[in-house]
């Protein structure tokens, strides 16, 4: 896609070299893995279809459920491009911000992460 001028942005878990562009990796990517019970994937082509899947983790190692979709749906794709890009925003910030981050939400943004509370640590 790049060689055709496609733009790309990629928000990656993990530590693997991808030939991209603009690649955000993780910072935290072993607790968003056991948040989840798995590893998930949003591609969104165009700004027209998207698809989003998730891959499951099995115990002892054994291969989990794979479940997906994808969709044309403009409400859908409108969804999964903006998480796309909610995403990235946030690498942006933690990567310039990560010591700050840390200071005031925790060890791994725990604090940050709960969206059910506005706190800092005290």
């Amino acid at each position: 896609a790049d060689q055709r001028g496609v733009k790309t942005a990629l928000v990656l878990f993990g530590h693997e070299k991808v030939a991209a562009p603009q690649v955000f990796l993780h910072p935290i990517e072993d607790t968003i893995y056991e948040e989840h019970g798995g590893r998930g994937l949003v591609v969104v082509a165009d700004g027209k279809q998207a698809l989003v899947g998730t891959v499951q983790a099995e115990e002892g190692g054994s291969p989990g459920t794979v479940e997906g979709a994808w969709s044309l749906n403009r409400g859908w794709v409108t969804l999964a491009e903006d998480y796309v890009k909610h995403d990235v925003y946030i690498m942006k910030i933690v990567h310039r911000l990560d010591a700050e981050l840390v200071q005031r939400f925790g060890h791994n943004y725990a604090l940050l992460r709960d969206i059910f509370s506005d706190r800092e640590v005290d």
